[in-house]
């Protein structure tokens, strides 16, 4: 099979996954900010201290695209115990829920973005 202009197909090509990264990388971040929102929704309430350390941030690197989603820290150590539980207390879960809860859609739109951005190079 001939094709009557190779260089513009090369072009196209090479684009794909410059447009890729840049839609994952939009949509890993819309994704990130809803998950955070929704944990903190299901924090509970104690003194309110939980709910201010969920926060994400951005990790990518050369090769990886990846955000952080975190609970805790200095001004709230005990947020591994309020999830999972202790000799003295229960579990209150409120990280792994909220995840469970949204992966599904989460995964959806990552498709979506990326599918997107592949007919929008190939143009």
């Amino acid at each position: 099979m001939a094709f009557s202009n190779r260089a513009r197909l090369r072009h196209r090509l090479k684009a794909i996954p410059v447009a890729v990264r840049k839609a994952a990388r939009e949509q890993l971040q819309k994704n990130a900010e809803e998950l955070v929102q929704t944990q903190k929704g299901f924090a509970p309430i104690d003194a309110g201290d939980l709910k201010g350390t969920i926060k994400q941030e951005d990790v990518s690197d050369s090769t990886r695209i990846s955000r952080r989603i975190s609970a805790g820290g200095r001004s709230a150590p005990y947020a591994s115990w309020v999830e999972f539980g202790h000799g003295q207390a229960a579990p209150r879960p409120f990280f792994w829920p909220a995840y469970r809860l949204k992966r599904r859609r989460f995964k959806a739109r990552m498709t979506r973005a990326a599918k997107k951005a592949i007919q929008e190079a190939i143009k």
